[in-house]
C-alpha cells in the first residue's frame, strides 16, 4: 500500500527507485556497524533455497516443477483486453520446501537468514527490489535479539502480510505447498501474523491452532531449531491456478455455487500507484 500523502503520490515512480538506490549504498556501512556491535544483520546472501540448505546442513525438497501458464484473453465492456496481453503466458518457477537448521526470520519484512548469516534472497526480496543489498532491513542495523524457538517452526509470515490480499494469496498457499510435500515432517509451531481479526480468522479456517502461532506482529526476530520454509507459489501478483483452487477448497463454504451471469471487475480508480 502506498503510504505517501495524496500530494506526493504522483512522485512515487521516482521516489521508490531513489529509496532503493539509497538503501543499496548504505547497506555495506550498516552491515559493518551491525557486525562490530555483535548485531544480527546478514553478512552475505544466497540466492536459492537449495543453496541455503546445502550451506547449512539442511535439506531442500522440490514440490512442484517449473511450469508455463497460458491464459485466455478476457473480454468485456469497455474493452480493456490489451492490458492483459503481457500476462497471457507466464513462467512460474519451481516450488520447494527447505529445512534450515538454526534459520532466522527478521521482521517486519520477514527476511529469512541462514545459520551462516546469509540472506535467503529467493523468499526475502522486498517489493520493487532486485538485489539483496536493496532490502530495507539494511536501514535498521541494530535489531533486537531473536526469540529462540525449539523444534520445527513453520514460516508463514511474508512481506506485505498485513494486507488482506497478500495474506490470503501469498501467505496461505504456503500451507498448500506443505500439504503437497509429505516427505517433510509438519511444523510443531508457526511464525505468522495474528494481530488482525482477518489474519486470526483465516488461520483458524485453514486449520491452524492460534496457540501454536508465534505472532510475527509482536515477535520481530526469531531463530528456530529447524526453520521450515515453503516457497510461495509465485513471487508475483499472479498466482498459478492450483493455488487459487487450493484456497477455494479450504475456504469456500460447502454447497456454494457461482451465480450465473457476467462477472464485474472493479478497478482501483484512475489514480496511479494508489488503492482507493
Amino acid at each position: 500500500m502506498v503510504r505517501l500523502s495524496p500530494r506526493l503520490r504522483p512522485l512515487w515512480p521516482y521516489l521508490k527507485p531513489a529509496y532503493t538506490h539509497a538503501t543499496r549504498m548504505v547497506a555495506p556501512v550498516t552491515t559493518k556497524a551491525s557486525q562490530l556491535s555483535g548485531g544480527y544483520l546478514p553478512a552475505g546472501y544466497v540466492e536459492t533455497m537449495e543453496e541455503a540448505a546445502a550451506s547449512t546442513g539442511g535439506r531442500c525438497v522440490t514440490v512442484r516443477r517449473p511450469e508455463t501458464l497460458t491464459r485466455t484473453l478476457p473480454k468485456g465492456r469497455p474493452d480493456r483486453s490489451a492490458a492483459y496481453v503481457p500476462w497471457l503466458r507466464e513462467h512460474v518457477r519451481r516450488v520447494a520446501v527447505a529445512e534450515l537448521p538454526h534459520g532466522r526470520v527478521l521482521s517486519p519484512h520477514s527476511a529469512v537468514i541462514t545459520a551462516n548469516d546469509d540472506l535467503l534472497v529467493e523468499v526475502s526480496l522486498y517489493f520493487g527490489t532486485s538485489r539483496a543489498r536493496e532490502h530495507p532491513i539494511f536501514l535498521h542495523p541494530f535489531p533486537g535479539m531473536p526469540l529462540e524457538v525449539g523444534g520445527r517452526l513453520g514460516l508463514l509470515a511474508l512481506q506485505g502480510d498485513s494486507n488482506y490480499y497478500h495474506f490470503m494469496i501469498d501467505v496461505l498457499p504456503r500451507l498448500g505447498v506443505l500439504e503437497q510435500c509429505p516427505d517433510v515432517v509438519p511444523p510443531e509451531l508457526w511464525y505468522a501474523p495474528k494481530a488482525t481479526h482477518f489474519q486470526r480468522e483465516l488461520l483458524e479456517r485453514m486449520g491452524i491452532d492460534l496457540d501454536r502461532v508465534v505472532d510475527s506482529s509482536e515477535t520481530r526476530h526469531v531463530v528456530a531449531e529447524t526453520l521450515i520454509v515453503a516457497s510461495p507459489p509465485a513471487m508475483t501478483i499472479i498466482n498459478p491456478p492450483w493455488a487459487v483452487e487450493y484456497l477455494r477448497r479450504k475456504l469456500r463454504p460447502p454447497n456454494i455455487q457461482r451465480a450465473a451471469g457476467r462477472a464485474i471487475y472493479v478497478t482501483r480508480g484512475a489514480g496511479m500507484n494508489n488503492r482507493r
